[in-house]
């Protein structure tokens, strides 16, 4: 579909309860589910992680904690405010939100995970700058949940999918960031439709 789409190109681009994370010798922070339960079908559940304010933290790696059969997949939004300030939330997909929406003001992505794909290292010397004076005062943890059936009777699981990151305290000499392009549509069955995106890139 369209956003599996999108989250490829995010992917490629890559390439080239709130909860307060404190300042601490752990270059570690973990952004886990904290046994969630979906119930229906094509849920988006969001958690929100409130970053320090007075200190900036530098993203240097994602490790992923999931697998394609619990988690279509994972997306890690920066936000200047969260869609909710605690708990587990129906974020919904993209704007599309059923409770709250990902972020009430600032979204921006960081991170997409999909397929089984392995831990992401940036290269040395890069670095997303989050917290601090950056605007992104909280990350957020959406994950897509396309099939629940383990997650109901009898098997009635529990879900802990989640990403760590690697962090460092340390400034970090270059800036990682995202480059998405996402096109739209309606592709009928059994045809073949023709989708193209491009911008001018001016940065």
């Amino acid at each position: 579909n369209s956003f599996e789409s999108i989250c490829l190109a995010l992917w490629a681009c890559l390439l080239s309860a709130i909860q307060a994370v404190p300042i601490s010798d752990s270059s570690n922070l973990d952004l886990i589910m904290p046994g969630n339960k979906p119930t229906k079908p094509d849920t988006y559940s969001c958690l929100a992680f409130k970053m320090e304010e007075d200190h900036p933290t530098f993203i240097t790696g994602f490790i992923p904690h999931a697998d394609k059969h619990t988690a279509h997949h994972i997306l890690i939004y920066g936000c200047e405010k969260p869609g909710k300030q605690e708990g587990i939330w129906n974020c919904g997909e993209m704007s599309n939100a059923d409770d709250a929406p990902v972020c009430e003001s600032g979204p921006q992505i960081i991170y997409a995970w999909a397929m089984d794909a392995p831990a992401l290292t940036l290269p040395e010397g890069v670095a997303f700058k989050v917290g601090g004076e950056t605007g992104i005062n909280s990350l957020v943890l959406q994950v897509h949940y396309m099939d629940v059936s383990s997650f109901l009777p009898p098997e009635s699981l529990s879900d802990h999918s989640g990403i760590t990151l690697v962090t460092s305290h340390e400034p970090q000499p270059k800036r990682a960031g995202t480059y998405l392009l996402g096109t739209s549509g309606i592709i009928p069955p059994h045809s073949t439709v023709s989708m193209e995106t491009a911008c001018e890139y001016t940065e």
